[in-house]
């Protein structure tokens, strides 16, 4: 009797295996089988600009080191390609902020066409700026891999970034007690993106989380470092040029 139970026991849990494994298996076989179904693309993350404004010394003076800046984007297929490739249209937006000082007679506006020196900045007015680049974006995507582990992508498109500059008087009252406003130059510059990133499958990991995730319509989940340079077409408030590196988490939805 103990020898049946036991034997019982056996092929129950080698079946409950066989189902584990089997169950896995089809997990793994359906996000291949739909590897290449994308239909939306997007991510949230944060940049370090190493270079900002135009070809002189006049953020580094003034601002210091580059503030820390946020960025979301969204993107979707439209038209999927064979060899790996697949083509998506979408946007970027973020705003980025940083304090600083001011300059004697000039403030941060890209008119002053010459390096700043250290007597020409003054801490006694402060200045405030602002970034809010919007971005349409077009994005070819190439991947070797048929499960998508590693997926190439370079961008380009036009940004619309309204710019704000704010010179801070030194105190709120003039000489005849009369309330000092801050100086504010702002406008719209047009620019034009370019970019590249590389996106790892970190779903990829864990197959039986990566099912999971499709409870909340996300199929897959990437890191994704980047790289995107914007430069100035037309200048309105001044040259706001700029380099930057960074890291997004990214997720992908599919059809």
């Amino acid at each position: 009797m103990k020898r049946n139970i036991l034997l019982a026991s056996m092929i129950w849990s080698l079946s409950l295996l066989g189902f584990g494994q089997e169950n896995q298996d089809a997990q793994q076989d359906d996000i291949e089988e739909r590897a290449f179904n994308r239909d939306y693309h997007f991510g949230i993350g944060i940049g370090k600009f190493s270079s900002i404004g135009n070809d002189y010394n006049h953020y580094e003076k003034l601002f210091g080191e580059p503030a820390i800046y946020p960025e979301f984007w969204v993107e979707r297929s439209i038209l999927p390609l064979p060899f790996g490739l697949d083509l998506s249209l979408g946007f970027r937006i973020g705003m980025y902020q940083d304090k600083g000082k001011s300059a004697e007679g000039v403030g941060f506006d890209g008119q002053l066409n010459a390096d700043l020196d250290d007597s020409e900045v003054t801490s006694g007015q402060k200045s405030r700026l602002t970034l809010i680049p919007i971005q349409l974006i077009s994005t070819i995507s190439y991947t070797p891999f048929d499960r998508r582990w590693v997926i190439i992508n370079f961008f380009a498109g036009l940004s619309q970034t309204y710019i704000e500059n704010t010179l801070e008087p030194a105190s709120s009252e003039g000489s005849d007690g009369s309330s000092v406003k801050p100086f504010v130059n702002s406008g719209w510059n047009q620019e034009v993106v370019t970019g590249a990133s590389l996106s790892f499958d970190i779903s990829a990991i864990d197959t039986s989380s990566s099912y999971s995730l499709r409870v909340y319509g996300i199929e897959r989940m990437f890191l994704t470092p980047f790289l995107q340079i914007v430069t100035t077409a037309k200048d309105t408030v001044g040259t706001f040029d700029r380099e930057m590196y960074g890291i997004m988490f990214t997720f992908e939805t599919w059809q």
